[in-house]
């Protein structure tokens, strides 16, 4: 969530968080049919509420360190028109979706600005204790150390996935763990 929180602009927020959104949906419940990480059957699920209820909340967060970055947070600089498509089931009528606020905030770019669109806020957005001006500081040292980022793309699965990757330090060393198990 770090990473994501870091990223300065939402094209590349929302590819971070997906990652760790998803990383929650994969978990809980593990891979079966009805698991969270089942796209027709996870916002059946409890845990469903409470974890979207905490990726909004993160994304509060990411709005309130843009602003103190003075950049944008309430437009996407992606993908703009899929923000004016309506997304379904919530643009259906004839009785699938009877409730016209859902219906009149189903295009992506009409919920940037969730307070006056839903009219809620937080109480804080302290993020693990620190205040987001103490976030945005730990967020800056962070970006001056090295790192490396693996990705992967995985087209069309239709649910979550859980890669394990291995790093290893030392070389001359790389294959000696699987011939110790031999």
């Amino acid at each position: 969530v770090l990473l994501a929180m870091e990223q300065e602009d939402f094209c590349d927020f929302e590819v971070q968080f997906e990652i760790a959104h998803n990383f929650i949906n994969a978990h809980i419940g593990g891979f079966e049919l009805y698991s969270m990480s089942s796209l027709k059957y996870a916002a059946f699920d409890p845990l469903f509420v409470l974890h979207h209820a905490n990726v909004d909340r993160i994304w509060a967060i990411w709005q309130a360190l843009q602003k103190l970055r003075n950049k944008p947070y309430l437009t996407a600089n992606c993908a703009q028109g899929l923000m004016q498509i309506q997304l379904s089931p919530y643009n259906l009528t004839d009785g699938i979706n009877r409730y016209s606020n859902t219906k009149g905030h189903s295009e992506p770019s009409q919920v940037f600005d969730y307070r006056p669109n839903f009219n809620y806020d937080y109480d804080n957005l302290d993020f693990n204790g620190l205040t987001v001006s103490q976030l945005f500081k730990l967020l800056e040292k962070g970006k001056a150390r090295d790192r490396v980022f693996v990705g992967f793309k995985l087209h069309s699965l239709g649910q979550s996935v859980v890669t394990k990757v291995q790093i290893c330090r030392d070389f001359n060393n790389l294959f000696q763990n699987d011939l110790d198990q031999l």
